[in-house]
């Protein structure tokens, strides 16, 4: 697998360089990139994926609604993107996988697939934002609780995992887990379950979520 880097300029250590981290880019205007994201123009916030099987199946899912994008390293991409309306913090939502109702991933109104995610703020008593940018331990915790519900619980080697395989192998897993998804519209407060995909065996896992959102 080999996500896409995308070229700035940062004068501090790449962000997510502890543990990789991925988004889902395209080429914008003037050399810029397009990166996907949650909320209004006041509140936006980049999209981040720990697994890059996840974040290539939300790529795969838009190419099949003419929306396409390249899976990047969430450190290659221009810092600036992560920072908050107010220019002083860093944000980014964090997916955690997908929300379920009745057994459906839940469809966003634009058609795209909805997402459980985890807001992520970094800031400090600086007037620039924070010189680095990393998934925070209560994030990873949040993780380790969801894919142990799901017995997944090497799930963090299998995400290395995958970024060995051959480009076949990993297209081939993500055309498959595609395939065999399967969604509805409905309210998304209403989803008390999250769904995940365990590439290795190439198996969806729904699992109670609510619990861990309180």
């Amino acid at each position: 697998m080999n996500p896409t880097r995308t070229p700035h300029s940062n004068p501090h250590a790449p962000y997510f360089s502890l543990i990789p981290t991925y988004v889902l880019a395209r080429p914008g205007e003037n050399g810029a990139y397009q990166v996907a994201g949650d909320g209004d123009e006041n509140a936006a916030s980049v999209g981040c994926y720990i697994s890059p099987i996840h974040a290539l199946i939300e790529a795969e899912y838009n190419a099949l609604l003419g929306r396409r994008y390249d899976v990047a390293h969430a450190g290659s991409i221009d810092p600036q993107v992560f920072r908050t309306a107010d220019g002083k913090g860093l944000t980014a939502n964090l997916r955690l996988g997908w929300p379920v109702l009745d057994g459906r991933i839940l469809l966003r109104e634009n058609g795209g697939l909805a997402a459980c995610s985890r807001r992520m703020v970094h800031r400090t008593d600086a007037s620039s934002p924070p010189p680095c940018f990393e998934i925070d331990q209560e994030a990873l915790d949040q993780l380790d609780e969801i894919h142990e519900r799901a017995g997944l619980f090497a799930w963090r080697e299998a995400h290395r995992d995958v970024t060995k395989w051959s480009s076949r192998r990993v297209n081939e897993v993500v055309t498959r887990a595609v395939a065999s998804m399967t969604v509805t519209v409905g309210d998304i407060s209403l989803s008390e379950e999250i769904a995940l995909f365990d590439p290795e065996f190439e198996q969806w896992h729904i699992v109670p979520f609510a619990d861990l959102m309180r």
